[in-house]
């Protein structure tokens, strides 16, 4: 599929490619070879004062996640987008951070996501800027939740395990997160 593009991101089940001339992110899962488009790579002007952009960060088995983010004199929206490119549905759209902009214009995610990790089954985590420091954030079936916060964090950071299994079962049971905070190195579980 990457013939309309060039290539950014790929696994054994799916990639993720720059379209010629027009700027745009794309993914596709290779077994239904349906194209999603993700949106505009780099800075670009989105209509009269208004800036938007796409980063695709990663990609796991069919999923991949990445940051939106879009501003004009009114409005700021940094979200974390997780998307399965096998059937093209939206997993996880949540905003980067919790931090609210003191101004009179409208916030959701003020502060670029970091060090992404991503699961095959959607579960994501990220470590985002805050006042004072910085929060380890994640979703997963739990939902949404921040797992550290703290000027001690290591932004840089984070990685995931391999995924757990149950073998009495043979599901998978989900992964560990780890990070560097304040030198020692934490964990939490995501499902």
């Amino acid at each position: 599929m990457s013939s309309v593009g060039i290539l950014y991101l790929a696994n054994t089940e799916a990639e993720v490619w720059l379209g010629f001339g027009n700027g745009i992110f794309y993914g596709c899962g290779y077994k239904h070879h349906v194209r999603y488009a993700l949106g505009p790579s780099g800075i670009r002007p989105a209509g009269r004062e208004a800036l938007a952009s796409t980063r695709p960060i990663t990609l796991a088995g069919n999923m991949v996640a990445y940051e939106t983010f879009y501003e004009n004199p009114e409005v700021l929206e940094r979200h974390l987008i997780v998307r399965d490119l096998g059937s093209g549905r939206v997993l996880h759209k949540a905003p980067t951070d919790s931090i609210k902009e003191p101004t009179f214009r409208r916030t959701a995610g003020a502060s670029e996501a970091h060090s992404v990790v991503l699961t095959a089954d959607g579960a994501v985590a990220w470590i985002c800027g805050q006042v004072g420091g910085y929060q380890v954030r994640a979703i997963d079936k739990h939902g949404e939740r921040v797992l550290a916060a703290g000027p001690e964090i290591a932004f840089e950071s984070l990685s995931l395990s391999e995924p757990e299994f149950d073998y009495e079962s043979f599901a998978r049971i989900g992964s560990t997160v780890y990070w560097t905070q304040g030198g020692k190195p934490m964990s939490a579980r995501l499902e």
